[in-house]
């Protein structure tokens, strides 16, 4: 996907990757919180985990194992 943005989008976005986060998580938060899962909310990271690097790239965070 390196090769589809032009540069100036790709500076508007590593500029502002922390406010579209929070944007995001905060949506997420409200949308959770209205079908009760507020434990799952509280794991929300609260700054983004991810560089501009990964999201705009191919890689896929890890996915840790869970107990059924």
């Amino acid at each position: 996907m390196k090769g589809k943005l032009s540069p100036s989008i790709r500076r508007h976005l590593k500029r502002d990757l922390v406010e579209i986060y929070n944007d995001g998580r905060r949506i997420v938060e409200r949308k959770m919180r209205r079908y009760g899962e507020v434990r799952t909310v509280a794991r929300l990271p609260e700054n983004c985990p991810y560089t501009i690097e990964q999201v705009l790239g191919d890689w896929l965070p890890e996915v840790e194992a869970r107990a059924p």
